[in-house]
């Protein structure tokens, strides 16, 4: 199968890629492939609107009216650049013009209880999490960023007791400066949720219908279920495997959703040629525009390619076009 624009990812990025593409040329094929069995939908109310009982149609991106192949439950497994094709886990090989990476992030596992918790950050991980509650009125979170604070507040607003721990003396301290992570630890300690700063997770255990979770300092948690809300690691394996230079992630992107370093995309007369520079994208990116204009001058130009940004950068989710 032969398609003059291939991404390979199925979230939100790769949605709004397509959008961008169509905004050029509304004629060539595209094609796609997600390893989520469902199509692209908005991972953002997977924390927020959905536990607040907004429709769950709501969720869905309707990706579909872009004319746009979906091949859904997918692996990409091997990039082949120079002969431009790639091979999935079920032996097809699509040809393509232009390739995006939109491969997103894995949540980080802690070496032990990985069928014990929810690393949320899918829609299965919704649902699973729905059932539990459905069951259950306990929950501990693992993590005091964003995603660990939004699944809490999520849980606590539903009626359940959570308990909250996390190695910060505050709630998205590294974030949020000390005055609104005091203001956020207050709040939440005000609002059904047990905060354990200070403290780590070292094991899990079932007990029954429940699990106990294990702490550094000696708690033992009997609790509903466990959810980790933790850093993601970019897949980066593809890129990596094909050739591409990878530092800590094809592109800087943040966990906004947003390309928080667009001065960085480098439009370039062909794959991998990062010392031929022709033309730089604008400097910033309205949030709700970033991958649609990644996906319009994915239309326009041979290739984008990153370029070197500093290591303390926040490490990102992978968005590179060949």
């Amino acid at each position: 199968m032969h398609y003059s624009y291939l991404i390979i990812g199925g979230g939100m990025t790769a949605a709004a890629a397509v959008q961008g593409i169509r905004e050029i040329d509304t004629n060539n094929p595209i094609g796609l492939i997600g390893a989520e069995a469902q199509p692209p939908y908005k991972r953002p109310l997977l924390s927020t609107a959905l536990w607040k009982g907004e429709p769950f149609a709501q969720v869905w991106i309707d990706i579909e009216l872009q004319d746009v192949e979906l091949f859904l439950g997918r692996q990409a497994q091997v990039l082949d650049a120079a002969g431009k094709q790639v091979t999935d886990d079920q032996g097809t090989v699509y040809t393509f013009d232009k390739l995006l990476l939109a491969t997103g992030g894995t949540p980080r596992r802690f070496p032990w209880g990985s069928d014990q918790i929810i690393y949320y950050r899918t829609l299965a991980d919704y649902r699973w999490l729905r059932s539990l509650t459905e069951e259950g009125q306990r929950f501990a979170v693992i993590g005091g960023g964003f995603t660990g604070s939004e699944i809490a507040a999520a849980l606590a607003m539903n009626n359940n007791y959570v308990v909250m721990l996390f190695p910060e003396t505050k709630i998205s301290e590294r974030i949020c400066g000390p005055d609104l992570s005091q203001f956020l630890n207050n709040y939440y300690g005000q609002h059904q949720v047990e905060l354990l700063a200070g403290e780590r997770a070292i094991g899990v255990e079932r007990r029954g219908a429940q699990v106990v979770l294990t702490t550094q300092q000696g708690m033992a948690l009997l609790v509903d279920g466990v959810i980790a809300g933790i850093e993601i690691e970019p897949n980066t394996e593809l890129a990596q495997a094909a050739g591409l230079k990878v530092v800590r992630g094809v592109l800087l992107w943040n966990v906004w959703g947003q390309v928080d370093a667009a001065r960085r995309l480098i439009v370039a007369p062909g794959p991998f040629q990062p010392g031929d520079l022709i033309r730089r994208l604008p400097e910033r990116f309205a949030p709700e525009r970033s991958a649609a204009d990644v996906g319009s001058a994915m239309s326009e130009y041979d290739a984008i390619i990153e370029e070197s940004f500093p290591a303390s950068d926040p490490p990102p989710g992978p968005l590179a076009l060949l």
